[in-house]
């Protein structure tokens, strides 16, 4: 027992030794610095701070005025229509080609919708025509 005692005692006084030798003298404001360093709740604070922040700036980029275009693809419709002749009292059958479009704008809250229609109508007394419709409403 006694040659397990020594070699204890000289573990212990070795390391006694050496954590004073790992002393440092700090200020208050060292130690202020540490403590909020390696402190849970510090960290806690900082991190809903700046998770608050950035909700707030969500927020405000939420309320900024905005831009939406929507462009539809080109619609390329070739068809045989009927009509109706009143001064002849005939059903004449004509050849239509419709090239259409729908362009949405969304400006803030301002909704404007445009439709555009060019219609090549193939026959005697057929004319070229270019239909433009627009619609706008204000949305609550």
């Amino acid at each position: 027992m006694r040659h397990l005692l020594l070699p204890v005692i000289c573990f212990f006084f070795v390391s006694f030794v050496s954590a004073q030798e790992n002393q440092r003298n700090m200020t208050l404001e060292e130690c202020v610095e540490m403590a909020t360093a390696s402190s849970l709740q510090a960290f806690r604070a900082k991190n809903l701070y700046l998770s608050n922040y950035w909700a707030f700036r969500t927020y405000k980029a939420g309320r900024l005025p905005t831009i939406s275009f929507q462009f539809s693809p080109l619609q390329y419709t070739n068809s045989i229509t009927q009509r109706y002749d009143y001064i002849e009292n005939i059903d004449v059958f004509r050849q239509e080609t419709v090239l259409s479009t729908l362009i949405t704008i969304l400006r803030g809250k301002m909704l404007s919708m445009s439709v555009l229609r060019y219609r090549l109508s193939t026959g005697e007394s057929g004319k070229d025509r270019l239909i433009w419709r627009k619609a706008t409403c204000k949305l609550p």
